[in-house]
């Protein structure tokens, strides 16, 4: 995996975007009762996908990190030619750790703004980044964006400038804990609906399934796996029982 390099660092100091990734084989535990561990792995993948086709075809991200541990996802990122940096890189353990450590370390080399996308925001695009980065950047410095989950209760977006102008605190409710008032920093919250949602549970899926999005890997992997056809067949069936 690509270990931390100054000479890279010093390159693009305006806007980088970091995604943090858990490995593909542990992740989106709640989608265990409609997906296989295979079919949880690849729809990882697809989402990932969609997040850096984002990212990386934005003219204004000048640098997009990955933080894992998975080898499978240090190969994605020598495809793409971006940087990924493991938690042993960054002498920190857990995602808050590494994602906290990777914000000092870019702001100590001068980075002036982090942007901090999870990968499974499918919807993503280019123009939902245009619109928060010009919302943040409205923003008198320091500042931090977030953009919560459909919910209100998670983080699924946080941008900072500087990159430690907050402490990273994603887990449960963390959407209150990073628009919380923080003392000279201005704190607002930026609403993508869609473009942000993220997929956690079958409902989410189904959702995405509706909405069609054009163009991006994880609809197309659920139409190709016939997934898409099993869900739409569950929720009739569903329904069908419901009016019994």
């Amino acid at each position: 995996m690509s270990s931390p390099d100054n000479s890279q660092l010093n390159r693009a100091q305006r806007l980088w975007a970091l995604v943090p990734v858990k490995g593909f084989g542990e992740g989106k535990q709640r989608l265990a009762g409609v997906l296989n561990a295979g079919e949880r792995e690849a729809l990882c993948r697809a989402m990932l996908g969609d997040v850096l086709d984002a990212l990386c075809g934005h003219p204004r991200v000048d640098q997009v990190l990955l933080v894992s541990d998975d080898l499978a996802v240090a190969q994605i990122a020598h495809q793409r030619a971006i940087l990924c940096w493991t938690e042993a890189d960054l002498a920190a353990r857990g995602l808050n750790a590494a994602v906290n450590a990777a914000a000092r370390r870019l702001q100590g080399d001068g980075v002036a703004t982090l942007m901090v996308v999870h990968g499974d925001l499918p919807e993503l695009d280019i123009d939902a980044v245009e619109r928060l980065v010009s919302h943040h950047d409205m923003q008198p410095s320091p500042a931090v964006t977030v953009a919560p989950d459909r919910h209100g209760e998670g983080s699924n977006i946080v941008m900072a400038s500087p990159p430690a102008a907050i402490a990273f605190q994603f887990g449960p409710r963390s959407f209150q804990q990073h628009s919380a008032p923080v003392a000279g920093v201005a704190v607002t919250a930026f609403f993508c609906q869609d473009s942000c949602a993220d997929i956690d549970t079958p409902a989410d899926l189904q959702d995405l399934i509706r909405r069609r999005p054009a163009d991006k890997h994880s609809l197309d992997y659920l139409l190709r796996s016939g997934i898409a056809a099993r869900l739409a067949g569950d929720e009739r069936e569903t329904a069908s029982r419901g009016q019994q």
